[in-house]
């Protein structure tokens, strides 16, 4: 092989490694535009005859050196195509990014509303540190977050007119900040502060994450919420997302209008609980930590739909941590420390369907309410309250729980449930107690206590069988 042929080789291996296999797809219609613009090469270049070939050069038009150094050219002249094409691809790419909402006029605009109304769907919205006062509306599937430091992005209510992030029809007529009508839209990374200053979500699906709510709240028709009206406010049959915010000194998260949210590990503390009138169907309250409330933690009020409440968190909660009034709840795995009055309440109009692997831990009066319900209540514990469980609901289920230093362990008032394998220990007065007309069948139950471990009333109609046992292990009384 000679030496012209071995540079062929050469520059064509070179050119096939450095070449990609195909063009990158972001430059694809950058490369296109440019070159489109180049005017094509006139007809009557072609007329023009070259002048002759010098024949006495060495670099004659079909040798392998000429050939060689005309790929080489090319080469130069492809890797600088290359290098433009790709500092314009970058910079194309970099004009593609969010659009920037800066107050000091650095970024695209000055307030949100400005931003929001130039975005189109899809497109994601950058707010910078400064503080805000505006009624911003979102009709739009748009990302709106924060561009530094959450305590930094403040957004506050106008001295004038709407004052909160609202996700409600134009005809709300309560001061708001943002209005969300209908959207996807997703706000994460911002800081809500001072009265009035909050969300409200009218239908859609918006989600709302890793927010700030500083003394946030929201009047709503005058009628619903704390003193100083809600932080947030579900409206319309909205599927909201509440995810990963922290809620602190002000008022609470509403739910109305058979609306179906997530509210999920959400901090909520010195005021706020969660609270409504309008649960639907797929509603999910998990993983919240409420403490340091004046009055409930989670409570439904107005609902004939179903709610999950599940793996929550209550300290220090004012009055009682969960209370169900109307609709149907199921009651999985919270943790209660601490309630003035009740840990879990059902009744009223309200039913649960399981509570189940609850810890309930200094309740001021009773661990456990049920009042004109059938629930199964199952694996739950139940330490240091005046009353452990107190039954007044019908038949149902008591069973696998472990109720200890409480005043009366057991209290079963009313209806027929099933009450097995119940561990009641410590109690000062009774251990179970059966009253007025109830009629429980009770199995495999071990009473410890320094009182009575089983009484039943004269006008009960107990059914007990020898399975159940005091401490000593002798047959209960």
């Amino acid at each position: 092989m000679n030496d012209d042929v071995r540079l062929e080789r050469l520059l064509e291996d070179g050119l096939h490694d450095l070449a990609p296999a195909r063009a990158p797809n972001r430059l694809s219609t950058q490369v296109m535009a440019e070159t489109g613009e180049v005017r094509p090469r006139a007809r009557w270049l072609a007329l023009i005859k070259e002048p002759p070939m010098r024949t006495n050069s060495r670099l004659v038009a079909g040798s392998p050196t000429a050939r060689a150094a005309a790929v080489m050219a090319a080469t130069l002249l492809l890797v600088v195509m290359l290098a433009t094409a790709g500092i314009a691809g970058s910079q194309i790419l970099a004009a593609e990014g969010p659009i920037i909402v800066d107050q000091s006029g650095n970024g695209h605009h000055e307030t949100i509303q400005a931003a929001v109304d130039a975005a189109e769907a899809g497109d994601e919205i950058a707010i910078r540190p400064g503080t805000y006062a505006e009624a911003v509306v979102i009709g739009k599937d748009v990302s709106v977050r924060g561009d530094g430091p959450r305590e930094a992005i403040v957004i506050t209510a106008p001295q004038e007119g709407p004052t909160a992030l609202v996700m409600l029809d134009r005809s709300y007529q309560d001061p708001y900040a943002l209005l969300l009508m209908g959207t996807e839209a997703s706000i994460s990374g911002l800081t809500f502060r001072g009265e009035s200053a909050g969300v409200i979500a009218s239908g859609g699906a918006p989600t709302l994450e890793n927010i700030l709510f500083d003394g946030t709240g929201i009047t709503y028709d005058g009628t619903f919420g704390l003193p100083g009206g809600n932080s947030v406010i579900v409206n319309q049959g909205s599927a909201a997302v509440i995810r990963g915010n922290t809620f602190a000194d002000g008022g609470p998260i509403g739910v109305f209008g058979a609306s179906s949210p997530h509210i999920l590990d959400n901090t909520l503390t010195g005021g706020p609980h969660i609270y409504g009138l309008g649960w639907a169907e797929g509603s999910v309250v998990g993983g919240n930590t409420i403490e340091s409330v004046v009055a409930r933690g989670i409570g439904m009020f107005d609902s004939s739909e179903a709610l999950l409440i599940e793996s929550n968190v209550f300290r220090d909660v004012g009055r009682i941590a969960i209370e169900v009034q109307a609709g149907e709840a199921t009651i999985i795995g919270n943790t209660i420390e601490g309630a003035g009055a009740d840990g879990i309440s059902i009744r009223d109009k309200g039913s649960a369907e399981l509570i189940e692997d609850n810890q309930v831990t200094d309740a001021g009066a009773t661990g456990i309410t049920v009042y004109l319900s059938e629930p199964v209540l199952r694996d739950n514990t139940i330490r240091n309250a005046k009353t452990g469980v107190s039954w007044g609901g019908d038949d149902g289920a008591i069973v696998g729980n472990v109720i200890s230093d409480t005043g009366v362990g057991l209290l079963i008032t009313r209806g027929s449930p099933d009450v097995r394998d119940n561990v009641v220990e410590g109690a000062t007065n009774r251990g179970i107690s059966i009253s007025r007309d109830a009629a429980p069948a009770l199995t495999g139950n071990q009473t410890c206590s320094n009182g009575e471990g089983l009484f039943v009333a004269a006008e009960a109609a107990a059914v007990i069988d020898d399975t159940n046992v005091n401490c000593e292990g002798a047959p209960a009384e």
